[in-house]
């Protein structure tokens, strides 16, 4: 087969957040290889950007500079689009921004990912009748990887020289996606990077292979109480006898929680704060063995580069997709029937009592952990270790 001279180029939309950008490489992977010769963009926030660098099946990221998120500015990015070539779009956004895109660049070939975003409002508002009535959402990297294969069948075949139509490359289409059937979502790093991030954990003492700790979030009611993750830190730092790196960002919200770590952790030259930028974190998360986070970007990012995770859900629910991709992780959640209360979580419990939260103790996730030493023990014992470092 022969490539079809009508398409050379298409281009992933997604605006934010971190977790869902991180979750697109999926979706570029899938089209680099069952079309190794398209040229692959992604159009995302420029504080998003970092993250899609060096990304060996992204040939190019187009960003949204600040303050220009109006019309003028999605003006500007369809105009570069076209002096690019690209006139295919796979909109995995579905947000008025992304649609006013699509129409300003009146792509050829357009594809929009099914969000499922109503069976997720109605899993809040009446739990019983989404889960008799609405087939289950996929996980959000598959559903980003059904788009991709969907732009792939519509407007990404090859032809012949017979003129004859087919599959886009050698890997089959799937009707049924599974994750580990699936391109992961992945965050690649430069070894200078890499170099960086062994040299500060080195000055830092943080020993390779070290649990780290993650305890912010957007939203306050997705943070497992900073109470517990204090009496965390104490214990990882007593059974492990090494400091606790701890990541946050620089939001009022996470130094307030910073804080309340100074003042709750008993000893508290046992951890120490990460604050880094996005690639700079990523480079310090692949270091570890695990990390304990909330659910946030830091756990999608975490994953990303190879390392397992501990997350804890609270008024959001794996039902809803946005689960950490690939095998290995432990989710941990209460099951309550007032779960889920919101989609995005909010500022608050709705019936004041926290209990997706508070009813899963720092024992609960020293389990966990133990669990994860535990498998990793054994698949490295059998040399089929999944650890991508």
């Amino acid at each position: 087969p022969v490539q079809s001279p009508d398409v050379t180029g298409v281009a992933l939309v997604r605006f934010g957040s971190l977790g869902d950008v991180i979750l697109t490489t999926a979706a570029a992977t899938r089209l680099k290889r069952r079309r190794p010769d398209l040229l692959v963009t992604v159009v995302t926030r420029h504080t998003m950007a970092p993250v899609l660098f060096r990304h060996p099946d992204v040939d190019r990221v187009l960003v949204l500079p600040p303050g220009s998120g109006g019309l003028a500015g999605l003006a500007a990015l369809a105009r570069q689009l076209r002096r690019d070539g690209v006139r295919d779009l796979i909109d995995l956004h579905g947000n008025l921004r992304s649609r006013v895109l699509t129409w300003l660049l009146m792509p050829r070939g357009h594809v929009r990912y099914e969000g499922r975003g109503m069976a997720r409002r109605l899993l809040v508002r009446a739990p019983a009748i989404a889960r008799s009535l609405c087939s289950p959402v996929r996980p959000v990297a598959l559903a980003y990887v059904a788009a991709a294969d969907e732009w792939l069948d519509r407007f990404g075949r090859v032809s012949d020289a017979a003129g004859r139509t087919g599959p886009a490359a050698h890997e089959p289409a799937v009707s049924r996606f599974d994750l580990e059937e699936s391109p992961l979502p992945s965050v690649h790093l430069a070894p200078a990077e890499v170099g960086w991030a062994i040299s500060e954990m080195e000055r830092l003492e943080i020993p390779p292979g070290a649990i780290g700790v993650a305890p912010g979030a957007r939203h306050a009611t997705k943070r497992w109480p900073i109470v517990y993750y204090a009496e965390l830190i104490d214990r990882l730092a007593l059974r492990k006898r090494y400091v606790v790196p701890v990541f946050l960002s620089s939001s009022p919200e996470d130094l307030e929680l910073e804080t309340e770590l100074r003042r709750l952790v008993r000893r508290p030259e046992s951890m120490r704060i990460v604050r880094q930028p996005l690639r700079r974190a990523a480079a310090m998360l692949g270091r570890l063995s695990s990390l304990v986070t909330n659910d946030s970007g830091l756990m999608h990012l975490a994953a990303a580069v190879g390392t397992r995770v501990v997350a804890l859900f609270g008024p959001t629910v794996l039902e809803f997709g946005f689960e950490p991709a690939g095998p290995g992780h432990q989710i941990l959640e209460r099951p309550l029937d007032c779960r889920p209360c919101s989609v995005h979580g909010g500022p608050v419990c709705p019936r004041g009592h926290f209990r997706c939260m508070k009813e899963t103790s720092p024992e609960d996730v020293l389990a966990a952990l133990d669990g994860l030493d535990r498998r990793r023990d054994l698949a490295v014992d059998g040399g089929r270790s999944d650890i991508n470092r």
